[in-house]
């Protein structure tokens, strides 16, 4: 059996959010970035993917937005 929708779009999220912090990864690496910005973006980065995934997933407490991502 496959994945339902939200399914496919809870990994999906949960995917480009391992993509965005291996980019931030990448760039400290490099010197790019500073850790004071990585240690920030990579805060940022899980708190509004993980507010995504609740909203999609309909956690309690979580505002119902019309739009769609």
């Amino acid at each position: 059996q496959g994945m339902t929708l939200k399914e496919a779009r809870a990994a999906h999220y949960m995917i480009a959010m391992t993509a965005d912090i291996a980019a931030l990864e990448a760039a400290i690496a490099n010197g790019s970035i500073s850790e004071e910005y990585f240690n920030d973006a990579t805060t940022g980065i899980k708190n509004n993917y993980g507010r995504l995934i609740q909203k999609l997933l309909g956690a309690k407490g979580i505002e119902d937005d019309k739009s769609e991502p």
